[in-house]
């Protein structure tokens, strides 16, 4: 690795040294040509800036250069329901239904995670994870077209978009003759000390309950 680093500096003989800092990076314009680096210098901010990872909100990037956090966000949330929801529900992860089909295709919906009550007369939730917390805490049309058509088909009344940051809610209803939900929830992840969750406290101010987001709009 070292002999490695020593012949890349050849190409940089005629650089001189510089001190790094916040607004160095700052004063990089990336270009339609340039536009590549990006990444690169991003992962070269996190490594001189000396940052470390941020995971209290969904806004920060720099896990992001590091793993898939849509995708981290989901699996974390997946596993903390399953242990503990699963007295309550039957926690269902990617499961999929055909919504559209012709001769030669289908197309399919696949929450990222179905709440299958195991109580008679609690119905279905549709949980959405999402990592990228919206400036303003208020749905897209397109989460909630999602949500809708995820409540249609999987028989839900239900539906919560779950973001990581400090405890947020939003609900509202559905003008459809079917009814149902969406709320729009953020979850904190970390207790007072920044450690992460992973006791019960973690689902403490979720609209977990299905009556209680419907009365929520009365």
């Amino acid at each position: 690795m070292r002999s490695r680093v020593k012949r890349q500096l050849l190409y940089f003989e005629e650089i001189g040294d510089c001190t790094v800092h916040e607004r160095l990076f700052d004063q990089i314009h990336l270009n339609r040509k340039t536009e590549r680096y990006s990444e690169a210098l991003g992962i070269a901010r996190l490594i001189l800036l000396n940052y470390h990872p941020d995971i209290s909100i969904g806004g920060n990037h720099v896990l992001a250069l590091m793993f898939d956090m849509n995708q981290l966000w989901e699996r974390f949330i997946t596993k903390m329901m399953k242990r503990h929801l699963s007295d309550r529900y039957l926690v269902k992860a990617q499961g999929n239904k055909v919504f559209w089909s012709s001769q030669r295709s289908r197309k399919r919906l696949k929450p990222d995670i179905l709440l299958i009550p195991r109580k008679e007369g609690d119905s279905k939730i549709v949980v959405d994870t999402k990592w990228k917390t919206p400036s303003k805490f208020y749905p897209s049309d397109n989460d909630l077209r999602q949500i809708f058509a995820y409540n249609r088909l999987f028989e839900s009344r239900a539906g919560i978009l779950l973001y990581p940051g400090p405890e947020k809610q939003t609900t509202g209803s559905f003008e459809s003759e079917l009814g149902g939900t969406c709320t729009m929830q953020s979850i904190n992840v970390l207790d007072e000390k920044g450690r992460l969750l992973v006791d019960n406290r973690l689902f403490e101010t979720i609209g977990i309950n299905t009556d209680e987001n419907l009365q929520t709009v009365q």
